[in-house]
């Protein structure tokens, strides 16, 4: 059982004739950089929920440290189980429900490409004239080691107020708010705000 971001990504474009608003959640996020970037003529807005898009701002130090301990990180978790994974991310933690899907996702994520390393050309979404808007926020309750390796760049994205982070200016994206998707209504209300001027 693997996962492709650009396999993804090939699919999601057969999807998009006649135009479509692309919504990428984290590793989504990559794959509807990657769908957009290849297909802007048929794209009518682009939102980014927490995405993971590390590689745009490898530039950055507490990026570039993201990077490195993600790879340590799945370098060992690939060497153990899917019950050990979810162990390992989850700890003493609620678990989402039903367990068998659960066990399904930890297998798939030890076989997937991981979406943070991705090769991402923004030139082109830079450069197209549709709406973008990156979504980020949340992590700054998550507890520590939840996320491994990516919680420092995540909260700069939050606690950097007096610029765009990377991720946001390299890709034109020209708003930027802070909202989760365990916050629904806000982040829907940013969708229908950012659709009705598309």
């Amino acid at each position: 059982m693997t996962s492709d971001y650009t396999i993804d990504a090939e699919d999601i474009a057969e999807l998009m004739a006649g135009g479509a608003h692309l919504v990428g959640h984290s590793y989504g996020g990559t794959v509807a950089m990657l769908a957009a970037a290849a297909n802007t003529n048929l794209v009518r807005s682009l939102t980014f929920i927490e995405p993971c898009a590390h590689t745009v701002a490898s530039d950055d130090a507490a990026v570039a440290r993201a990077i490195e301990d993600g790879r340590q990180f799945m370098a060992d978790a690939r060497r153990g189980t899917p019950e050990e994974y979810i162990d390992l991310a989850y700890g003493d933690r609620p678990r989402p429900e039903p367990a068998a899907w659960l066990l399904r996702a930890a297998q798939t994520a030890l076989h997937e490409r991981s979406c943070w390393l991705a090769d991402l050309a923004t030139e082109p979404l830079s450069a197209a004239d549709f709406p973008k808007l990156v979504i980020v926020g949340g992590w700054e309750t998550a507890p520590p080691g939840y996320r491994p390796g990516h919680g420092e760049p995540d909260a700069k994205d939050q606690s950097d107020g007096r610029r765009p982070h990377q991720r946001s200016a390299r890709t034109g994206a020209r708003r930027r708010a802070r909202a989760t998707t365990e916050q629904p209504q806000a982040v829907n209300a940013l969708l229908a705000e950012l659709w009705s001027t598309a």
